[in-house]
């Protein structure tokens, strides 16, 4: 390590900047508590640790990463951290100027969080609902292992001690089984609404104390998890578990500090095990200061955002809106398909992995595929576009009732926004998945109501009739 001028002066940068989207951070969103952690103030930390301090460390030469051999301009990682230390205080600053504009109190998300829950429609009605969904997904989730047999399952190959090469092409293989009706059954009802329905039926299970809903959240907690992890990807199962922490926090639980350090210990050893069972890492190395969980967690989405400024700057002519969904680049770029940006990277610079099956995509941060596609300009529009919508599901939802579906929508949606800050900018602009689980929940909602009034509520009037 090189102790120069220029270290010293990135030093002194990254202090005032983190000093100032400190202060503006806990005017947006009213707190950046961990026992009070809500949608603003989660960007925060996501923003920072997992994006502005690698991107610091990049800077300094104090971190590696198996992806900076295909680095050729190493002059940009000092623009990335300009870039990302001018997100870190336009972020909360626009969400400042919502709030003002809107006349939105950030403390409104606190008291959001004390309040009771509420419901339209009886606890039966909603269990009724919830079992006939229940068993779609399941159905939709039993569907998927038997389409994949025995050849192509991912469990049965680590069972069977595959290669992490073989696992790698397998990941591909399974991505390919599934088109049109069969990609829509798996990717809907088996993979996005079975877990979503095992928040409902948690939230419920909290709220009712009843044996009922602790039978079918256990049910669907088994399907989800054999679900999301069907192709052997940590991050979709990490994902999962976090939301059962966002959803607590919204539902009103106070976490402790000492419960989120313990949950980050058993995430770790979980990850390690699945480094050493899938992924096939050496023991030794994940003892040591080499840990591949390190460098995935804060270098991998920077060099994501440097391998995008620099694919994008000197390999290949900006997307120009083809990362957009279909519905908005046809009519307004002429594009008849959709390319993600994380795809063209991969290509870029690793092209015989992509090939081969073994490598997919290499996403970073959000304002990557927007400089893909919309080059600066693209820049500064993600960093003033992404702020609204997180203001706007936080706004929103504190001004729904409080009800079971509500909460998990409103965590699942959470959770979903914040990975895609390491994601891809087009998901903030449409998201189909995100579309149809709020239509889904909004149709429960009124399946829900609508059984009420035409069983329950009739049952129950004739019950006190007899009883007259």
């Amino acid at each position: 390590m090189i102790i120069n001028l220029q270290f010293t002066y990135i030093i002194f940068f990254f202090i005032i900047t983190t000093a100032i989207s400190i202060y503006l951070y806990k005017k947006a969103a009213g707190t950046l508590s961990l026992e009070k952690l809500g949608p603003i103030s989660l960007t925060f930390y996501f923003l920072y640790f997992l994006s502005y301090l690698g991107t610091t460390l990049l800077n300094l030469r104090l971190a590696n990463h198996s992806m900076m051999r295909y680095m050729r301009h190493w002059q940009m990682v000092t623009d990335a951290f300009f870039i990302i230390s001018a997100l870190m205080i336009i972020f909360p600053g626009v969400i400042i100027l919502c709030n003002k504009i809107f006349k939105y109190d950030p403390l409104t998300y606190q008291e959001y969080r004390t309040k009771k829950l509420s419901s339209k429609s009886s606890e039966d009605a909603q269990f009724t609902t919830m079992v006939l969904a229940s068993i779609v997904c399941i159905a939709a989730v039993i569907f998927v292992f038997v389409k994949l047999g025995t050849e192509h399952n991912p469990y049965l190959a680590m069972i069977r001690g595959g290669s992490k090469d073989q696992l790698a092409v397998l990941r591909n293989v399974i991505a390919n089984e599934f088109t049109r009706i069969s990609g829509y059954i798996k990717n809907i009802f088996a993979l996005t609404m079975t877990p979503f329905l095992s928040y409902v039926a948690y939230v419920h299970l909290r709220n009712t104390k009843e044996k009922r809903w602790l039978v079918l959240f256990i049910i669907l907690f088994m399907f989800s998890n054999m679900m999301v992890f069907y192709n052997l990807q940590k991050a979709t199962l990490v994902m999962y578990w976090l939301n059962f922490i966002v959803l607590s926090l919204i539902y009103g639980d106070r976490v402790k500090v000492k419960y989120l350090i313990a949950f980050g210990l058993i995430g770790f050893i979980t990850l390690n095990l699945m480094y050493y069972f899938i992924s096939k890492v050496e023991l030794s190395k994940l003892l040591s200061a080499d840990n591949p969980i390190f460098s995935r967690l804060f270098i991998t989405t920077p060099m994501g955002f440097l391998l995008h400024l620099e694919v994008f700057t000197y390999r290949m002519l900006p997307l120009a809106g083809a990362s957009l969904p279909k519905i908005i680049s046809a009519p307004l770029f002429g594009f008849s398909e959709v390319i993600r940006s994380s795809s063209v990277v991969m290509q870029s610079v690793n092209f015989i992995g992509e090939r081969s099956g073994q490598a997919g995509v290499y996403n970073g941060l959000f304002l990557g595929e927007a400089y893909a596609n919309f080059q600066i300009p693209g820049i500064w529009i993600a960093m003033i576009h992404v702020p609204i919508v997180f203001f706007l599901l936080n706004m929103i939802f504190t001004r729904l009732p409080k009800t079971a579906i509500n909460v998990s929508l409103f965590s699942y949606l959470t959770v979903a926004f914040l990975l895609t800050l390491h994601g891809g900018y087009a998901d903030y602009v449409f998201n189909m998945i995100w579309a149809i689980v709020v239509v889904a929940s909004i149709l429960m909602g009124v399946f829900s109501n609508l059984l009420d009034k035409l069983i329950f509520e009739k049952r129950q009037s004739k019950n006190e009739n007899e009883i007259v």
